[in-house]
């Protein structure tokens, strides 16, 4: 074995760990039974059976709003199967999803087809599934690397890091069904470590053209990964005010706003015509006209908007309908606490000296990921009701929130 290999072994071996935990929870799981889990299916038998992307129409609640990278990896790797009826998604009539009022935990009803020997629909979903989990143990990986990158002289700091997204329940529940929050939370992580690479190099313009790249991709998995383009444009601007560098500050920009069109600018233009509207956001609330807020926003609302978004961050399975015993989640929320009290007692010490230092442009970068994430999500929640709160929004700045609460 290669010596930088042995050296790693134990994130290889976490890895691993993490992939047979997520193939247990593939199979394990029933099909249809994560969020949107028929929403996302139905977007890749478009693609397979119309070669096109799905156009928003009022009136039709389906996934048509997402990008289509995810969707068609998805058509192409499940192309050798065909899409028949055997295992296809038949609602429960008992089930509750507006304010969770049902007794009924299984979104769908469950028949002998769904057992192995798969075939049909339900090979198919298996095989997604699977793409579900590669993705999501490149997330592990790439939040290793991230904290790698920052604190080089603590393998073991990095290694925890990446075990709290690996050991995640809901991260391994949502990250082995079908859904492109395992593609975004992926594409994201690579694109924060490109930034990282990017800041401490800031006069080669090659690190940010890449930079660019992965952020368009990022773009094409998932729309609130956006946060780590936003980011990228701020770390750009701050090298350039510590290098003192109009030059840096324009060849970056350059180099990354032009690998960042190259790459996602298609998929805006085609919004742009469809729409009138680059981002599709108008057609997305009136499509979307049941979940939206018509009453104000009050300070029950904010409480209760945090404390679902934390439960289901980590362990609230379904459609947000099975919860875990409530010491768990105080235990979590403890855990998270020592966390704040460490990184206050950290930048007392030590941590404001280290802001004069290079490494310190990647730390605000990682915690500038996290809260602009968290930001946004709040936002809209004077836009769209309570079926906003839920963590699993967060995964895009996952390998951020992880460094944060290490």
């Amino acid at each position: 074995m290669p010596q930088r290999l042995r050296s790693e072994w134990p994130i290889i071996v976490l890895v691993t760990i993490f992939v047979v935990l997520g193939l247990v929870y593939s199979t394990v799981v029933p099909l249809w039974e994560a969020p949107d889990e028929p929403a996302h299916f139905k977007y890749i038998v478009h693609i397979r059976e119309r070669h096109s992307i799905p156009v928003q129409q009022v009136g039709a609640l389906d996934a048509a709003h997402h990008p289509p990278l995810y969707y068609v990896i998805a058509a192409l790797v499940s192309s050798p199967v065909s899409f028949d009826l055997t295992g296809a998604f038949q609602p429960n009539p008992e089930f509750t999803w507006a304010k969770h009022e049902s007794m009924a935990h299984n979104v769908g009803l469950h028949r002998t087809a769904e057992t192995f020997p798969y075939r049909g629909t339900v090979l198919a979903m298996h095989m997604i599934r699977l793409i579900s989990v590669a993705a999501s143990a490149a997330t592990v990986a790439f939040t290793y690397a991230i904290v790698r990158r920052l604190l080089p002289g603590s393998p073991w700091l990095a290694l925890l890091a990446s075990a709290i997204v690996a050991f995640n329940p809901q991260f391994l529940f949502i990250g082995s069904s079908v859904s492109p929050e395992s593609l975004g939370a992926m594409t994201s992580a690579l694109a924060l470590w490109q930034l990282i690479r990017a800041i401490e190099e800031p006069l080669r313009w090659q690190r940010w053209a890449l930079t660019g790249v992965c952020c368009g991709v990022a773009m094409l998995s998932k729309s609130s990964t956006i946060v780590v383009s936003i980011v990228s444009g701020l770390l750009l601007f701050l090298s350039a005010i510590r290098h003192r560098s109009w030059r840096l500050l324009w060849k970056g920009a350059l180099a990354l706003s032009l690998a960042f069109l190259l790459v996602s600018g298609w998929y805006f233009a085609r919004n742009w015509i469809l729409y009138n509207d680059p981002l599709a956001f108008q057609i997305f609330l009136e499509n979307w006209d049941t979940v939206r807020r018509y009453d104000t926003v009050e300070w029950p609302d904010v409480y209760k908007f945090f404390t679902t978004q934390f439960e289901s961050y980590w362990a609230f399975f379904g459609w947000m309908t099975l919860g875990v015993p409530k010491w768990i989640y105080q235990a979590l929320e403890t855990m998270c606490q020592v966390s704040l009290v460490g990184w206050a007692i950290w930048l007392w010490r030590r941590g404001w000296r280290l802001l004069g230092k290079n490494g310190s442009l990647g730390l605000i970068a990682v915690v500038l990921a996290a809260l602009l994430q968290e930001i946004l999500l709040f936002r809209a929640i004077f836009t769209f009701d309570g079926s906003w709160y839920q963590g699993r929004y967060l995964f895009p700045a996952i390998a951020p929130w992880v460094y944060c609460w290490r």
